[in-house]
């Protein structure tokens, strides 16, 4: 899970990706040893807008 606000980031993009090439990794994990395999999709941009404007 990842949170964000309006104020902090005009936009997301969600991104998916393959286990590593010898089966391991961890999707959730964040840090300097992200433990992911090649993309296998990514989202346009998602706009993110403030309430109210």
């Amino acid at each position: 899970m990842w949170r964000t606000t309006a104020p902090l980031a005009a936009y997301v993009r969600a991104e998916v990706r393959h286990p590593m090439a010898d089966g391991t990794g961890q999707g959730n994990t964040m840090g300097d040893a992200l433990l992911f395999g090649p993309m296998a999709a990514l989202t346009d941009p998602v706009l993110l807008v403030a309430k109210g404007h």
